[in-house]
C-alpha cells in the first residue's frame, strides 16, 4: 500500500515507526498465522488542489 501511494507522487516523506508494544505473532479470523515486525508506516501527504467550481 505505502508503494501504491508513492506512486501517485503525493507523498513528501515516509518513516517507519517501531511500536514495541505491538504483538508481533498473531493469526487471522480464519487461523491463517500472521508475522510482523511491528513497525507502522506514517506517511506525509502533500495538499490535493482546490476542486474547480
Amino acid at each position: 500500500m505505502v508503494n501504491d501511494l508513492i506512486f501517485t507522487g503525493r507523498v513528501q516523506s515516509v518513516a517507519l515507526v517501531d511500536r514495541p508494544q505491538a504483538p508481533q505473532h498473531g493469526h487471522n479470523a480464519t487461523g491463517d498465522s500472521l508475522e510482523t515486525d511491528g513497525r507502522i508506516a506514517v506517511l506525509v501527504l502533500d495538499a490535493l488542489p482546490a476542486p474547480r467550481p
